[in-house]
């Protein structure tokens, strides 16, 4: 493994710092709604013959990983997916669309051409597939999940999905509209010029892969709204109402059982404006796997190929009536750093 950073300082000039050392295993989190990549390395081992068997082991890994993604999957006697039902049984902040479908006998895979999984009111936000094929969908139990009912059985979501060109649409909108509304509430609170907010959020997965979905029993306890006003009586209600979104989220995330997936080429990029300070960060991963996920409990996670790039660059720009600016540093540096790592 090759591990870089280099910081880079418009005041004091360049530095740069490498670490070489044998290929070591990486547990690599990777986070999908923020597209934000965290690798922690496993201690290397201390046995060169050992260090040689994981860099085999990691290799074997992800060529695995690829010969699974590029398996020529069928299945004989399918019958088409529909999902109508489960488009008409969304709530009303949600929806989900294609632009076209059609049936690939051959394959057994119902083919989507624009699918797209949205949430919100004017202003929407989600994922979404140039091109979706899907095998072995069963939506009575989802279905009756979604009326309430059967929450403690488990069953078969769909065998496999396959995407291609896999985006979130919307992101920076919405997250400006709550940083907004947020800012409007604390108003009085904040200096003039002080301003929060994203310029460009994208994310793009060129192949995608996921098999073995089925739906785990559903556990979701609201947090009692006594428990956040007693934290300050002046909280308003909106708040208990994003508290309560964001545990049903994760209540869906821990009804899910996933037997594997793949992220092929996968690039983000974020562009964020904050006080004092304009950041830019950049990913690009060749390869990122999971199998065994179960909830938020992940058996296996690996990355190949990852490379990443931040630069801030603070304003000159001083608090009003104050001899600092907004973000604490001197006024116009520049702090870059780049990193990558192959496994």
């Amino acid at each position: 493994m090759e591990f870089r950073y280099t910081p880079s300082l418009n005041l004091t000039g360049t530095e740069e710092w490498r670490l070489r050392d044998e290929p070591e295993e990486l547990d690599c989190w990777i986070g999908l709604a923020a597209g934000i990549v965290g690798c922690a390395p496993a201690e290397a081992p201390t046995d060169p013959t050992a260090a040689a068997g994981d860099a085999a082991s990691s290799s074997t890994g992800a060529t695995g990983y690829l010969a699974y993604a590029n398996d020529a999957f069928t299945v004989a006697g399918a019958s088409e997916a529909d999902l109508s039902g489960l488009a008409a049984s969304l709530p009303s902040y949600a929806s989900l669309t294609w632009d076209a479908k059609t049936f690939d006998a051959a394959s057994g895979a119902t083919v989507f051409e624009g699918l797209a999984l949205g949430f919100g009111g004017e202003e929407k936000f989600g994922i979404q597939f140039e091109t979706a094929k899907l095998w072995g969908y069963e939506d009575e139990l989802l279905l009756s999940r979604m009326a309430g009912e059967r929450l403690a059985e488990t069953g078969t979501l769909f065998t496999r999905l396959e995407g291609t060109n896999v985006s979130y649409f919307g992101v920076a909108p919405v997250l400006n509209s709550v940083f907004e509304e947020t800012l409007e509430q604390l108003d009085a609170e904040l200096p003039e010029g002080f301003e929060f907010g994203f310029d460009r959020f994208d994310s793009n997965t060129e192949r995608f892969v996921m098999s073995g979905v089925s739906l785990r029993p559903w556990e979701l306890t609201l947090l009692a709204p006594e428990k956040i006003t007693d934290l300050d009586e002046d909280i308003p209600s909106e708040v208990i109402d994003v508290v309560h979104g964001g545990q049903r989220l994760i209540a869906v995330s821990r009804s899910l059982s996933i037997e594997k997936t793949v992220s092929l080429d996968t690039d983000f990029t974020f562009e964020m404006r904050q006080p004092g300070a304009e950041t830019n960060v950049s990913v690009s991963i060749e390869l990122a796997a999971a199998e065994g996920i179960q909830g938020f409990d992940i058996e296996k996670n690996i990355a190949r190929g990852y490379s990443g790039s931040q630069t801030n660059v603070y304003s000159d720009e001083l608090v009003p009536g104050e001899v600092v600016t907004f973000s604490g540093f001197p006024a116009g540096l520049t702090l870059a750093q780049q990193e990558s790592y192959e496994s």
